[in-house]
């Protein structure tokens, strides 16, 4: 149960109304908030299990670094990047071909890699 201080009520589910979100730490636990802790460890707002999560569940959801959000798509100009489930400016060493918003370790659909800008193309 979490403590809802919206309506001053114990909930199983934090409200989308107002955007509360589930929050359990050694020193609070089960709250709603409205802002996911950054300090000491960065949590992402989950918005369909309405929780505060450290890392978004896999393989279809990412961290988005910029909104402190779990997300199924990256924000613009950002590749989902499956190693870590997180959202990157670029892609990492294992993963380093980007296509269509996600990195590869090959390219996908017969695509070649540009070893220069290491896109599929």
């Amino acid at each position: 149960m979490y403590a809802d201080n919206s309506t001053m009520q114990c909930v199983s589910k934090c409200p989308s109304n107002p955007d509360y979100f589930a929050y359990n730490h050694s020193t609070l636990k089960g709250l709603c908030v409205l802002l996911c802790p950054i300090v000491p460890v960065k949590y992402y707002r989950h918005n369909l299990t309405r929780e505060c999560v450290t890392g978004c569940p896999g393989p279809n959801y990412f961290r988005d670094t910029v909104n402190l959000v779990c997300v199924t798509e990256c924000p613009p100009y950002y590749y989902a990047e499956v190693i870590g489930q997180i959202c990157v400016l670029n892609c990492s060493a294992n993963n380093k071909y980007a296509y269509n918003v996600s990195c590869y370790t090959t390219c996908p659909n017969n695509l070649n890699a540009d070893p220069t800008t290491f896109q599929c193309v």
